[in-house]
């Protein structure tokens, strides 16, 4: 889907920075993509209410 295109890159650029297998690093990992879906949500609500009003 052309319209998650974005959203994978963001997923992608994350796993590249956090590349190392330590505990931490997986701990960092998931924390940023708990983040980074909240956001996403967040935009796509926006996106929504942009539209409708």
């Amino acid at each position: 889907m052309k319209a998650d295109a974005g959203k994978r890159k963001i997923f992608d650029a994350v796993d590249l920075l956090t590349e190392d297998t330590s505990a931490q690093t997986t701990e960092v990992k998931v924390e940023l993509r708990k983040h980074l879906s909240t956001l996403m949500q967040v935009e796509s609500l926006l996106s929504y209410l942009t539209r409708v009003m």
